[in-house]
């Protein structure tokens, strides 16, 4: 077979597992540390509790702990979560919280979260 410039190009070929370790991540330090460190029922709920926020691009504890059914204090857990791994960012001269990422990121978001996780509980 020759090779011209109307031969079509092979298909590009993808990962399906990148490793999480890629100039890709987004994720802080901190939250890649706290992700390997969840238990799998803390990971879940913090996977809804990442959807739910990104989704609504708004963030109150309050809301957070309707929205869940949760008690207080693991509301309070899971702000300090979301923010280790970026998805809101807290102003701190009034205490209110800004989603930082996307509705249209959340997608890669959750799959740069979950890379990490498979990562290091693999590890």
């Amino acid at each position: 077979m020759t090779l011209t410039t109307d031969t079509p190009a092979a298909p590009i070929v993808f990962d399906v597992n990148p490793p999480s370790e890629s100039v890709f991540s987004t994720l802080p330090e901190e939250g890649k540390e706290l992700i390997a460190e969840i238990d799998d029922p803390d990971f879940e709920l913090l996977e809804r509790s990442i959807e739910l926020v990104v989704q609504s691009q708004v963030f109150t504890p309050v809301g957070l702990e309707h929205a869940l059914h949760l008690e207080p204090e693991v509301v309070e857990h899971l702000t300090d979560e979301l923010e280790a791994l970026g998805v809101i960012e807290r102003d701190e001269d009034d205490d209110h919280h800004e989603v930082a990422v996307e509705v249209e990121d959340l997608s890669l978001f959750l799959v740069d979260v979950r890379l990490n996780r498979r990562d290091a509980t693999a590890a």
